[in-house]
């Protein structure tokens, strides 16, 4: 009679659970292109659901943070940014290893990004709005831990295309590029 190695794991905790409530936690940094601004990391939640190779779901992500800039009109000015995003995205795993721990993934994410902006300078503070329309191609891998707990690093081009309005009265469009990385908890349920 053949006994299992205590150092082996049972088959049933290895395979991923094909389908279920998909919750993905984790830490992000988006690093502008060109890199002139300082990067913004984050934290992102993902809520979906997966189906076999497919998962389909809602990100969220909320970023507050401060830059520091030299005017030459008004000397040393501080901007507080507050941004928070939604993307509603799929992603798929284009390849598994031969015991499916290993995954890599592919998707496509598109959403809105609500973004506050207060200068604080010499005289009277200023506030402004950018709402953006967001997109972003990701790539990664996935590594399962057990059935249903997995890691994830992801990396991937993000494109914004928003208007920015100010509190003078004037409004400007404009697009900006940026690279991403996360680190990621996976649990399927």
């Amino acid at each position: 009679m053949g006994t299992a190695s205590a150092d082996k794991v049972p088959e049933s905790d290895v395979v991923p659970k094909r389908t279920g409530v998909f919750v993905a936690l984790g830490i992000s940094t988006i690093d502008p292109i060109p890199g002139d601004v300082e990067s913004k990391r984050s934290g992102d939640t993902f809520f979906g659901y997966r189906f076999g190779r497919v998962t389909v779901g809602m990100s969220a992500r909320f970023q507050r943070y401060k830059l520091t800039f030299n005017s030459s009109e008004d000397g040393m000015n501080t901007y507080t940014l507050s941004e928070l995003s939604f993307l509603p995205g799929v992603q798929m795993t284009v390849l598994k290893s031969e015991d499916e721990r290993l995954e890599l993934i592919g998707g496509i994410n598109v959403g809105v990004v609500f973004r506050k902006r207060r200068v604080d300078s010499v005289g009277p503070a200023e506030e402004s709005e950018a709402n953006s329309v967001v997109y972003e191609g990701v790539t990664g891998l996935r590594y399962w831990l057990r059935s249903q707990v997995a890691v994830e690093v992801q990396a991937g081009l993000r494109g914004e295309r928003y208007k920015i309005s100010q509190l003078w009265g004037w409004d400007d469009i404009t697009h900006s590029h940026s690279e991403f990385k996360s680190l990621n908890m996976i649990g399927v349920f």
